[in-house]
């Protein structure tokens, strides 16, 4: 066929239509196809090559040793003793409270009930006796009479006598006779020994009455005893010294003084 037929021919067959299937699909189609499985092929290399690199890792990494057992509990110890217990607060490492009492003996550190010095025991009524010693006037003169007294320990052993005093004017029946002036007074502590009435040594007392001469005779109060207290301690003495009463002007008698003497 010479070139103008081959021409002709085929612009006949550019002019005609295609009855045949389309065939610039048909190559895109195989050239998706193969894009495909090259994608393909690749991922399965690319998968080929991480698996050989990740075995050939994991044998060339080799796990160490277990930790020794002594190492271990001990850490097991160290996490058990900073655990808190479960329901309450965590455990104290210091040293608890003692309660205990400071003292060296052993006893209370508080002490108990305040005791009296030792020393000779506080004198009772059957330990005491008195002497009225004398009745006078004062030395400076005056319308008073000063009678004195003194309390002391007839028993085997010293004892002693501390508080308030207190004057109680008696009648011959037994009743008290009342008194103007101070019938109480304060004492320190004074030990007496054992005495007797040829030497009495203990607590001497004085009273003074107002015996003014003018005060009628109806006015003038004469107890017929006087009785002393001494905490629980009492005694009594005859308002007599060698015969002469000790007497006070409606009843103006007063404890002057009481304090230890040393004998007559």
């Amino acid at each position: 066929m010479s070139e103008p037929e081959l021409t002709r021919a085929l612009r006949a067959i550019a002019h005609r239509p295609d009855p045949v299937p389309d065939l610039f699909g048909r190559v895109a189609d195989r050239v998706r196809r193969r894009r495909h499985r090259r994608y393909a092929v690749g991922s399965a290399a690319a998968a080929v090559v991480v698996l050989a690199f990740g075995g050939a890792l994991a044998g060339t990494v080799r796990p160490g040793p277990p930790p020794p057992t002594g190492a271990r509990s001990t850490t097991s110890a160290s996490a058990s003793a900073t655990r808190p217990a479960s329901g309450g607060p965590s455990a104290s490492t210091g040293t608890a409270p003692t309660t205990g009492d400071p003292s060296p003996s052993g006893g209370s550190p508080t002490s108990g009930p305040r005791t009296e010095p030792a020393g000779p025991a506080r004198c009772t009524s059957a330990d005491l006796a008195s002497y009225f010693a004398v009745v006078q006037p004062p030395q400076g003169g005056g319308p008073t009479l000063i009678g004195g007294i003194t309390l002391y320990d007839r028993a085997d052993l010293p004892c002693r006598v501390a508080g308030t005093i207190t004057l109680t004017a008696l009648d011959a029946n037994g009743g008290p006779v009342p008194l103007r002036g101070p019938v109480s007074r304060q004492l320190d502590s004074v030990t007496m020994p054992a005495s007797s009435a040829d030497d009495p040594v203990g607590l001497s007392i004085s009273l003074r009455g107002n015996a003014d001469a003018s005060c009628p005779v109806a006015d003038r109060v004469t107890p017929d005893r006087f009785r002393f207290t001494l905490g629980a301690a009492t005694v009594e003495v005859p308002n007599r010294a060698h015969g002469t009463p000790l007497w006070g002007c409606r009843g103006a008698i007063e404890l002057l003084d009481a304090g230890p003497n040393g004998g007559r």
